[in-house]
């Protein structure tokens, strides 16, 4: 008989996520069972929740969610228990939206984890327990904004900030440059001295980031390994990346799973907001299509990003006797109505998640194994390797 502290326990992890519609809770309608039957759920809050501010005109396309959309987190939807809310965006409509974000989620009885009211706050870890067994997640923010990062007494995310450099491979005209890009070493060390604070009073460890190279297929910075691989050398069980909008490859790294990119999940706003030419009418057409390859799909018209974003997954992670052991993905895909449908090993798209994330996996040499479990994608480390590595 398996005694209740060591009962399976199950953490599921999606993607960006912001709601916006009448009815919020609609959102989940096709994926809200699985997302319910787990012990923990957690996500990645995109934008600001609020019905305050004004938009900051230092960021890159400011957006916010009315607050009534919080009922889509909530039990009416999703389910969610804790929440990164370290985003590029968390700034956009200033500080009085992101401070109303803060408390929105806490009164709703989400943990927030990334973002804060000062940066102790935002340093600050949330720890869950469940049937004897606690959970710990940080978060942080690699992609930030004009005025994004917590100070001492002003809110703001944790930054995980990182340095670009170009180099010549060949000084023939038009050979691309090499990008090369690595973590603030400050940004660096302090994460990895919250990791090891933190793993003492843990028994698994989460690790949040919002990073990355948006919409390209399958590229990775340099700095996000950088990222993924000390955290786990600090001690985390678990990383889990967002911000691309579309899926990345998955890594197992000394028999630790990272998920490069959860791509978006719930998200429902454009490219584009007020005032920017780049987001209307053939202007924001030619931009999106000239640097991010993203055409209009027939029957998506609700749908601006590219293609590959409406595969999307749910990262499922299984704990028992105080330890991950098992992690998992779901294949989901999002519908026409920008709705998360989770499918299932006979379906169609559920091949094509799998298919797209495996190619991608090994496109950036990242050694991970993939196989159906039932309705389930096991993430198992590669052939021939040996426990730890």
């Amino acid at each position: 008989m398996v005694s209740q502290e060591s009962r399976l326990l199950t953490l599921a992890a999606v993607g960006d996520v912001s709601p916006n519609r009448d009815d919020p809770p609609s959102v989940f309608r096709y994926s809200r069972h699985v997302l319910r039957e787990a012990d923990i759920v957690f996500g990645q809050m995109e934008v600001p929740l609020s019905d305050r501010g004004i938009p900051m005109l230092s960021t890159n396309m400011p957006r916010r969610l009315a607050a009534r959309n919080v009922r889509a987190l909530t039990d009416e939807g999703a389910g969610s228990d804790v929440m990164s809310f370290a985003s590029n965006h968390a700034m956009d409509y200033g500080r009085e939206a992101f401070c109303d974000t803060l408390d929105i989620l806490e009164r709703s009885g989400i943990a927030v984890v990334g973002a804060g009211r000062d940066i102790q706050e935002a340093r600050k870890p949330a720890v869950l327990s469940r049937n004897g067994t606690r959970i710990g997640f940080l978060a942080y923010l690699s992609v930030v904004n004009h005025g994004s990062v917590a100070q001492e007494n002003a809110p703001g995310c944790a930054p995980l900030r990182a340095s670009t450099s170009y180099q010549h491979v060949h000084h023939w005209p038009g050979t691309p440059l090499l990008t090369i890009t690595e973590l603030f070493p400050q940004d660096k060390k302090l994460m990895e001295e919250d990791i090891k604070r933190l793993r003492p009073q843990v028994d698994v460890l989460a690790v949040s980031m919002h990073s990355g190279l948006v919409h390209y297929r399958g590229m990775l910075a340099m700095y996000q390994t950088e990222a993924a691989h000390a955290a786990i050398d600090s001690g985390a069980d678990l990383v889990l990346q967002h911000h691309a909008h579309i899926l990345k490859g998955i890594e197992v790294y000394k028999s630790k799973a990272i998920f490069y990119s959860l791509g978006n999940f719930a998200l429902e706003h454009t490219l584009g907001f007020e005032g920017d030419q780049r987001a209307s009418g053939r202007a924001g057409e030619e931009f999106r299509r000239q640097v991010y390859r993203i055409r209009a799909e027939p029957g998506y018209e609700k749908h601006s990003f590219r293609h590959d974003s409406l595969k999307t997954m749910i990262a499922k992670v299984y704990i028992a006797d105080k330890r991950i052991a098992k992690v998992t993905y779901l294949p989901a895909y999002i519908t026409p109505d920008l709705e998360p449908e989770v499918v299932g090993q006979g379906d169609p798209r559920a091949q094509q998640v799998f298919a797209y994330v495996k190619d991608i996996s090994e496109s950036e040499d990242l050694p991970a194994r993939f196989s159906w479990d039932g309705e389930e994608v096991l993430v198992s480390p590669p052939a021939g390797s040996q426990p730890g590595e």
